[in-house]
């Protein structure tokens, strides 16, 4: 019951409101000129933009969105940069956090993508991610941690652009029915997602008290649907979330005093409570359990498992049948044979840095001499369980990093634990669900949660944060996988809730 998806929702955050890359497929008839990216934008708008927002949350200041174009024409290859700054600054499980991102993209003098940059600072890790073009608009990416440094191509096309006050010229142009497709590059966790913008309908907005005429628009990412209203000069003066989270444009001298101000508001973990009906009077014993998950949950794909039947399945809700995990039948002997379709949870990946010498001679000293695949796998269990400090991070996963700081949530846990285990060739997946448990002070309810699996003849459910070697019934899985599938539950936030039928 860490903070997984309190940091997965920050970059959904920052990517919907703040800083996408982003490139144009689709648009309505007036808009056809604009696939050219910065160029269609930046030739038919103004070359110098100052665009602040206050993010608030629960009506109290939590941060702001700053974005700002430099433009050098002395500079054939970088003759516009543009800019954004976020800041956060709120109270996470009871602790203080405070969080930067910072995005640059820079342009030669025809508009086109030369060189981009993505930071995240927190309390706790740093992340660096920077690209340069290269031939045939190949960028060379080197992404940069305190523990690791990884260098890879991936292609951008000419009609990219970060998302900022730019996209609001072509927003602003919408009436109500048309809509505007797009494509976007998240240069943090280097993934890729629909967007899709739609004018609702024309509506006043009380903007600091002043009636101002503007057009709604409903902005969808990963299933999740944002309130923007922009005025008719296209400044983006509102955006709302389903979880409460809010922007509003502002002026720097509004936000710069605040800006030193700690959120004094509920905090944010616990807002991000499930909502749940009934009540497990021993969680931690529970052998099985049935429950009826109200919310949209047709675009998950992790629902049933080894543990988990789906018994009924409507576009609101699933009803579930849930198992605690019993210790295995059939384990195999350290370095056995694996099925084909195991095999592709062995190789190392950029936050899954299973392949690091570091990494493999801990694992192996770990499982020295041990040949049964469950006992490594309790082993490895233990390992993290005991030597990785339970404290609040809010962070891209990194199992390198995990491993040299020694601190870190469920997250981190489970990302060094599948890191170890893939090490020493068991195959190892990250879990992303909601478990039960008291939290804080407030009464039990349901808290997304991380944990992993492991094949060791069969699959196994772990949790390394809490120690457990078997997880109970009360651990319900929704999706598996890395960053960008934990990004999937952003459609469920604020609208999922948990009946509880029956338990054992």
């Amino acid at each position: 019951m860490r903070a997984s998806l309190v940091k997965a929702l920050i970059i959904m955050f920052w990517l919907v409101m703040t800083a996408w890359l982003v490139r144009y497929e689709a648009f309505p008839e007036k808009f056809t000129d604009a696939a050219g990216g910065y160029r269609a934008l930046l030739q038919r708008g103004p070359l110098i933009l100052d665009s602040w927002m206050q993010i608030e949350s629960q009506g109290l200041p939590i941060g702001h969105s700053h974005t700002w174009i430099d433009t050098n024409l002395d500079n054939n290859q970088a003759a516009y940069t543009v800019k954004n700054q976020t800041v956060l600054n709120f109270r996470l499980m009871g602790q203080s956090q405070w969080i930067g991102i910072t995005v640059d993209a820079v342009l030669d003098d025809q508009y086109s993508l030369q060189h981009f940059s993505a930071v995240m600072v927190s309390s706790v890790y740093t992340t660096r991610i920077e690209g340069r073009r290269g031939k045939k608009g190949v960028f060379d990416v080197v992404m940069k941690t305190p523990a690791a440094e990884k260098h890879f191509q991936m292609e951008i096309p000419d009609d990219v652009v970060i998302y900022s006050a730019m996209s609001e010229m072509a927003m602003k142009k919408l009436v109500p029915g048309e809509s505007i497709r797009i494509k976007t590059i998240d240069p943090l966790s280097l993934t890729v997602a629909e967007v899709v913008i739609e004018a609702v309908r024309r509506e006043d907005l009380d903007h600091g008290g002043v009636n101002k005429a503007t057009t709604l628009l409903n902005i969808v990412y990963r299933g999740m649907s944002v309130s923007a209203w922009i005025d008719d000069e296209g400044r983006l003066l509102r955006e709302e979330t389903p979880f409460g989270w809010t922007m509003r444009a502002s002026s720097s001298r509004e936000i710069m005093s605040r800006r030193r101000q700690a959120f004094e508001g509920a905090d944010l973990f616990a807002s991000m409570a499930v909502t749940v009906n009934g009540k497990l009077d021993n969680p931690r014993e529970s052998r099985s359990l049935k429950a009826r998950l109200n919310g949209r949950m047709i675009d998950l794909d992790g629902l049933e498992s080894h543990r988990q039947v789906v018994t009924e399945r409507q576009d609101d809700h699933v009803v579930m049948e849930i198992a605690a995990q019993d210790k295995p039948v059939t384990v195999t002997v350290t370095g056995a044979q694996l099925p084909r379709e195991t095999e592709q949870f062995l190789p190392a990946t950029i936050a899954i840095q299973s392949d690091d010498p570091r990494i493999i001679a801990q694992a192996r000293k770990i499982t020295s001499g041990i040949t049964n695949s469950y006992e490594a796998a309790t082993a490895l269990n233990d390992w993290v369980y005991r030597n990785v400090v339970k404290k609040n991070t809010v962070s891209l996963p990194s199992a390198l990093d995990v491993f040299q700081r020694r601190e870190g949530d469920c997250n981190e846990h489970t990302y060094l634990f599948v890191a170890l285990a893939r090490a020493v060739g068991l195959p190892a997946r990250i879990n992303i669900g909601i478990v039960y448990a008291e939290a804080y002070g407030r009464p039990a309810a349901f808290y997304y949660h991380a944990w992993p699996s492991v094949y060791v003849g069969q699959w196994v459910e772990m949790d390394p944060t809490f120690g457990a070697n078997l997880v109970d019934a009360a651990y319900v899985r929704l999706i598996s996988g890395e960053l960008n599938d934990q990004l999937k539950l952003i459609g469920v936030l604020g609208r999922l809730s948990v009946d509880i039928i029956s338990e054992d």
